[in-house]
């Protein structure tokens, strides 16, 4: 994100309909990577009009490059296809009422003949959760219904304790006894009874945004998810397993230069580690609980320290050496919060369904209440 209130949210399935097809499109021509697109959308774009004309207006083989935007002005849009045709998708194109999301497949009627069906039935689409066919949709159809009726059915409740809840909420486990069934049920009916959420591990990373136009832009971010125990197989039949991850979020407040994003991570940082240390003091060293999290705390302690450290180095030196330090600094700060967030959640757990956060009840991904549109 920017400091204009402009965000990119996800990749928004652009090019999808490219890739499918014609496949062979993005290994010809030349073009734009897209990491640099982004960048460079960032830099230019005052509102997320500007970020998708800039966006389409640059080079890119095969057309797979635009995203997902947003702004601080309550626009958003997905890109979900850059040219023949162009396809725009906005709020409320699916019945939404002021929200939009999207993950990993087509929406729009003009992008239907994308996908094959699966083996002896026709390609479907299913409101709100888009086109299921045999082709890069399968892991979206439960992630889409899911965030449908959260977002629908508690609209005017979704703030960023929600947003936090949404990437520690379970699914159900797999209905199947063997990883055989499993792929049975995948040829045959897409699928259709794995219901995954978007909280799973197969996320590489998660980031809860919270733009400004200005100097006050938040990231919230978890190394992989905010919760264990989740996975479904829904990226190429896998599941994905993360080495010691704290499922736990840290707080990047983004600013005009890196001594200021190092305090702001600092402050949080000691913040959350007298939070740590307060909760765990509750307990004796005869707790079952005791042993196990005070050796997190230690690593509290020890990133704290380096964080302490490498600041002080990164305002002695001068050129690329400051700026390493200083980014040395903020990842030790961060570290510092994940850890004692760990310690402290373990302790306090954290909202993880809508009822958590004194919310109505969830009905499930698949229930009637879906399009029954209560408020």
């Amino acid at each position: 994100m920017n400091n204009k209130g402009v965000v990119n949210v996800h990749h928004g399935t652009t090019g999808y309909y490219d890739r499918y097809m014609n496949p062979g499109a993005s290994r010809t021509g030349e073009g734009v990577p897209r990491p640099l697109l982004l960048m460079h959308c960032l830099r230019f774009a005052d509102s997320a009009e500007q970020a998708k004309d800039i966006a389409i207006s640059i080079p890119n083989p095969g057309g797979r490059q635009g995203g997902m935007w947003a702004d601080t002005n309550g626009n958003a849009l997905v890109i979900e296809n850059r040219d023949n045709p162009k396809v725009i998708r906005r709020p409320g194109d699916n019945g939404e009422r002021d929200f939009l999301y999207a993950t990993n497949n087509l929406f729009s009627d003009q992008l239907k003949g994308a996908y094959k069906p699966p083996p002896g039935q026709e390609v479907h689409f299913f409101p709100h959760v888009g086109y299921l066919g045999t082709e890069g949709s399968i892991g979206s159809i439960g992630r889409n219904f899911g965030l449908w009726n959260l977002f629908h059915n508690y609209h005017g409740k979704v703030d960023l304790d929600f947003g936090k809840m949404i990437w520690r909420f379970q699914g159900p486990p797999l209905p199947y006894d063997t990883i055989d069934e499993a792929v049975e049920d995948r040829e045959r009916s897409q699928g259709r009874l794995w219901n995954a959420h978007v909280s799973q591990t197969g996320n590489s990373m998660v980031g809860i945004l919270q733009p400004d136009d200005g100097n006050e832009g938040v990231i919230h971010v978890s190394h992989g998810n905010a919760v264990r125990g989740n996975d479904s197989p829904t990226y190429r039949g896998g599941v994905v397993v993360r080495l010691n991850p704290t499922y736990t979020f840290f707080e990047l407040k983004l600013d005009s230069s890196p001594d200021r994003v190092t305090s702001a991570a600092k402050k949080r940082a000691r913040y959350d580690m007298w939070n740590a240390y307060q909760e765990l003091s509750k307990l004796g060293y005869s707790d079952v609980e005791y042993a196990p999290l005070n050796e997190i705390l230690n690593k509290v302690v020890v990133n704290w320290q380096k964080g302490l450290f490498f600041e002080e180095e990164a305002r002695e030196v001068t050129g690329d050496q400051s700026i390493i330090s200083w980014g040395k600094a903020v990842r030790c700060f961060t570290r510092t919060q994940a850890f004692a967030r760990q310690v402290y959640q373990s302790l306090v757990p954290p909202p993880k369904r809508p009822e958590d956060l004194d919310l109505r009840q969830w009905h499930g991904n698949w229930g009637d209440w879906a399009t029954r549109g209560e408020n």
